[in-house]
């Protein structure tokens, strides 16, 4: 059944009552929220999109979840493809939904469905060619804490060529073992 639209995303979550000790509550998100998974490298893995009710949705009892849409019409790519290449076999996403962090510049998603970084030649003094070995060896965190410095070196930060392929590779990364 369809209920969720291109763009909309169910959030519920379960309160526990935080500092006025009141019995917890489940709490439907509705409005703008920012949702990433991490890693989150390059600029476009996070997406600002719309929390709805779903008296269905609500029925069914989903807690401590985000539910995306099933069928994306025009769309290239699932919105947790867009989120660093995710997927649904057990990615933990982030949702932000406070007001005053969810008016943010949104770019353009990362194509990680044609990902093919390892055929692609290294650009600048064989570093991309250590990460894909790093990839290929599952160390995700080491090619992250290199994207990182990469990142504040280049003049275009996380948006420069270098580390937007150091992104892809940890993307690569992250899977490698499945």
């Amino acid at each position: 059944y369809a209920t969720l639209n291109d763009g909309e995303v169910f959030v519920s979550v379960h309160n526990n009552g935080g500092e006025d000790g009141g019995g917890g509550m489940l709490k439907v998100i509705e409005g703008d929220v920012i949702v990433f998974r991490n890693p989150c490298l390059h600029p476009g893995d996070v997406r600002r999109l719309r929390a709805v009710s779903s008296p269905s949705l609500v029925a069914a009892g989903y807690t401590n979840i985000i539910l995306f849409p099933a069928l994306e019409h025009g769309c290239d790519s699932s919105i947790p493809h867009s989120c660093s290449g995710g997927d649904l076999d057990g990615d933990d996403f982030t949702v932000i939904w406070d007001p005053d962090l969810v008016n943010i510049d949104v770019r353009e998603p990362m194509d990680y469905a044609n990902l093919d970084v390892y055929k692609q030649p290294a650009s600048r003094n064989q570093t991309l060619g250590g990460a894909f070995e790093a990839a290929s060896n599952g160390m995700v965190g080491q090619l992250s804490n290199l994207h990182a410095v990469v990142c504040a070196l280049e003049t275009e930060g996380a948006e420069s060529e270098i580390s937007t392929e150091l992104a892809k590779a940890v993307s690569v990364a992250v899977d490698f073992p499945k």
